[in-house]
């Protein structure tokens, strides 16, 4: 078994137990299964995975989720980060929306700053990566604004120094 299959058998089993009897996964199932803690990012990540819009995860929309993220390249795996982002699905990050996931970042991992810090980092961020001065980030933006930085490997749900398997426990 390859190491992506492995690891989407690892979370399908995590599903079953997770979702019951009914086999559909409700929000609050979901973001105690990957152990987010904030809500705002919890919202975002079940809206990501819950392709049809129910207000429920089935089995299909979750592993097709996890093979679109342990299966993608670089570039998909980063259009999920921008999509996360982008929370009114306009093609564009604006300074508010980036500065919520900020914040909401910041809460999931216990971390404080200051409003002007992040007013400040938004700032620098987009002086950077805002290259038409639209006051959006569009993806081609992002993605060349990310260029430098090496992804995320593929991890399994245990690891916690993932996103994905961040606050999870060990089974």
């Amino acid at each position: 078994m390859s190491n992506e299959a492995g690891v989407i058998a690892e979370w399908e089993a995590e599903f079953a137990k997770a979702a019951g009897s009914d086999g559909l996964m409700r929000k609050d199932e979901f973001v105690a299964l990957l152990g987010v803690k904030d809500a705002f990012i919890a919202a975002r990540l079940f809206a990501r995975f819950d392709e049809d819009g129910r207000g429920r995860i089935d089995r299909k929309e979750f592993i097709a989720a996890l093979q679109r993220l342990l299966g993608a390249s670089e570039d998909d795996r980063l259009r999920f980060t921008f999509e996360l982002h982008d929370v009114d699905d306009s093609g564009g990050i604006d300074r508010s929306e980036l500065a919520e996931m900020m914040r909401a970042n910041l809460r999931e991992n216990r971390m404080q700053f200051t409003a002007a810090q992040i007013d400040d980092l938004v700032e620098r961020f987009f002086a950077r990566s805002d290259t038409d001065a639209s006051g959006d980030v569009s993806y081609t933006e992002f993605r060349a604004a990310f260029a430098h930085i090496p992804a995320c490997s593929r991890r399994s749900p245990s690891a916690r120094s993932c996103g994905c398997g961040r606050g999870r426990r060990s089974a």
